[in-house]
């Protein structure tokens, strides 16, 4: 299984991309797209984990905001951003 950095290693690559059978030629929009799409859900998972650390919880303002740095929603919509992302890839 490749790793989110081989993905960003074959980005703008098209021998690496025509490797990997990929046949879209848009794929690297799309790889870069994913791998950005990533990081945020990797960012927003950190930054829970930190205020969860530090012991710094969500104020009633912050609670149920889809702004806040690691929320619950601000995660969630991380997510369905990346794998939207990623099933652009494979399909």
């Amino acid at each position: 299984m490749a790793t989110l950095s081989d993905f960003e290693k074959m980005i703008g690559n098209r021998k690496a991309i025509d490797a990997e059978l990929f046949t879209d030629p848009s794929i690297s929009e799309d790889l870069s797209e994913f791998v950005n799409d990533s990081k945020e859900f990797a960012k927003q998972i950190q930054e829970m984990i930190r205020r969860i650390d530090e012991n710094e919880p969500f104020t009633e303002k912050e609670y149920g905001q889809t702004n806040v740095d690691g929320s619950f929603l601000k995660i969630d919509l991380a997510y369905i951003k990346m794998v939207q992302s990623y099933s652009k890839i494979i399909s």
